[in-house]
């Protein structure tokens, strides 16, 4: 979508006329494209006891509904050293670039939230990632439907002061597991049944609001867009969607021109501006110590 409208955009600034831009040829994919041979391991029994920990709600700062709140976003950078320090690494740590954003995230949050009464223990928290389904459909799907996507819902245990890259190595663990076991699949089945249930819109949004886990950390990696539209050259990518409707703060991130673009997004008033710049301050800073830190 955004490659669509920067090619329109330069076109337009050259003055050529644009035809209106005709329907995808084919409908999106839907649940009957999936492989009927799909397998996945077999659900284990619980080894960890996290009912023993207290699970992170999000106190609102002002709780208007979820039609009445608004997306506000920071636009951080990562420069292109430390962006290319994060992937190497991550990689020495046995983890992913997904698993170390979502440890200086997830320990941001479990940091401002963190209750008197907790006693200096690790905190559950519940985060969602975006899973590519592209590899489980049944025919190949264009390009613009390479990030089709369902997700996994993790819980992971955090703790601010725990070793930074250990956590990192967990949460890519937690998401290898959720994948391996089909969750991701399961999460777009419950989208569909919820649609199903739901005639009203508003209903929709508010069992989202009620259910879903707080935060949210999407990936594009390195997305093919260009930098030149005709005679217009991008310099910057900033693009996200808005998230009020399913969760209250989000980081979406793309690496563009060699460097990470760290969008920190929250809903607003239920997050206050200060509270959003506190949280997204502490995560930059976790996550540049963690890059710079000596091995």
């Amino acid at each position: 979508f955004v490659k669509d409208v920067l090619t329109i955009a330069g076109k337009l600034n050259k003055g050529e006329q644009v035809p209106p831009v005709e329907p995808l040829s084919i409908p999106p994919p839907s649940m009957d494209m999936l492989r009927p041979d799909l397998e996945f391991k077999p659900e284990p029994q619980e080894t960890v006891n996290t009912k023993a920990y207290r699970n992170i709600s999000l106190t609102p700062h002002l709780d208007f509904s979820p039609e009445k709140r608004i997306t506000r976003l920071i636009p951080l950078i990562l420069p292109q050293l430390e962006s290319k320090e994060l992937v190497i690494r991550s990689k020495k740590c046995d983890t992913t670039v997904q698993g170390a954003l979502c440890a200086a995230f997830l320990q941001a949050v479990v940091e401002e939230y963190r209750l008197p009464e907790d006693n200096d223990e690790p905190l559950m928290i519940k985060c969602i990632t975006p899973v590519n389904l592209r590899h489980h459909f049944t025919q190949p799907m264009e390009e613009d439907f390479g990030y089709y996507i369902s997700f996994a819902i993790h819980g992971e245990l955090v703790h601010e002061h725990a070793e930074f890259w250990h956590l990192a190595k967990n949460i890519k663990d937690t998401l290898v597991y959720e994948i391996e076991h089909g969750r991701d699949i399961k999460g777009i089945k419950g989208v569909a049944q919820l649609l199903d249930t739901y005639d009203n819109t508003m209903d929709i949004l508010e069992t989202l609001d009620r259910e879903n886990p707080p935060v949210i950390v999407t990936n594009l990696g390195r997305i093919n867009i260009p930098e030149v539209y005709d005679d217009l050259k991008l310099e910057e990518l900033n693009a996200s969607g808005a998230i009020q409707a399913h969760t209250k703060m989000a980081i979406a991130i793309t690496t563009f021109r060699g460097h990470l673009t760290i969008n920190f997004l929250y809903s607003f008033p239920f997050i206050s501006e200060q509270k959003a710049t506190k949280i997204a301050l502490n995560m930059m800073d976790r996550l540049i110590a963690a890059i710079r830190e000596e091995e």
